[in-house]
């Protein structure tokens, strides 16, 4: 059997859907993501200053300075 006709609604036909690929990018960075955060510690530099930017987006809060990390492989 063809595995693309196997869910019609996003793989067949002309009205196949269109963010199929974006789906299957979109798990594999939340896969690449969940791993980091199992295998490393990931804290906030001590004295760096944490400040909201004034302007927001409805997507993310953006950081006025950035935000400065330190990443440590887990033992």
């Amino acid at each position: 059997m063809n595995f693309s006709y196997k869910f019609m609604a996003f793989n067949a036909s002309p009205r196949a859907c269109l963010g199929k690929h974006l789906a299957l990018s979109q798990l594999q960075m939340k896969i690449v993501a969940v791993k980091i955060i199992q295998n490393y510690d990931i804290k906030i530099t001590k004295g760096h200053k944490i400040e909201a930017a004034t302007r927001l987006t409805l997507r993310s809060l953006r950081m006025k300075h950035g935000l400065s990390v330190t990443v440590t492989k887990k033992i």
